[in-house]
């Protein structure tokens, strides 16, 4: 089964989100260069990220899973300039539940952009792709991103301890939900 998801969603007048091309790995190699130091603290990915062709290999990964309904991923865009990513990670669609992640440059973060997206987005992912439930793991120690799911009106569900190693340090996870509204609710 081959799936569709949308390639182009529109946030706000100068705000969208595009699914990655191939020709987008310069841009995200550069926005990832920019942001490393900042990046590095949180991602255990930026470290093994070192050459422009990585962002060719994750992108052309991108793509290949939204093919099989794995993950899909969309750059961020402010006008035509590429300023983050978000993707749904871990779709299950047996038990309909995927998680969100993302990251923002870092001179974008503080005006709502990544708490505006997941509004926008969580409709799409509930009504659009059926998703019963959809969640945001955030390190206790990144504020921002634990505001992002609060904001974005999730639930706290639980903290897991030592979950995520990034940089020889573990980090604890608080675990946000979003639970799609059941017919009966909506009446």
């Amino acid at each position: 089964m081959e799936f569709n998801f949308p390639q182009n969603i529109s946030i706000s007048e100068n705000l969208r989100l595009c699914s990655f091309t191939p020709k987008d790995y310069i841009s995200l190699w550069i926005l990832i260069e920019k942001n490393r130091s900042y990046l590095e603290k949180w991602l255990p990915w930026v470290d093994t990220t070192t050459q422009p062709e990585h962002s060719l290999h994750f992108i052309m990964g991108t793509i290949l899973c939204a093919r099989k309904g794995k993950e899909v991923h969309w750059g961020i865009y402010e006008d035509d300039l590429l300023i983050g990513l978000i993707g749904a990670h871990h779709l299950d669609w047996e038990n309909s539940h995927g998680m969100i992640g993302y990251w923002l440059d870092e001179e974008e973060q503080g005006k709502g952009i990544i708490t505006s997206v997941v509004q926008v987005l969580l409709p799409i992912f509930h009504q659009e792709l059926g998703l019963k439930t959809v969640e945001i793991r955030a390190s206790t120690l990144n504020k921002p991103s634990n505001q992002v799911a609060i904001r974005a009106g999730f639930s706290y569900i639980e903290t897991l301890p030592k979950s995520d190693k990034v940089q020889d340090i573990w980090h604890d996870l608080n675990v946000y939900q979003h639970a799609a509204e059941s017919k009966e609710e909506s009446q």
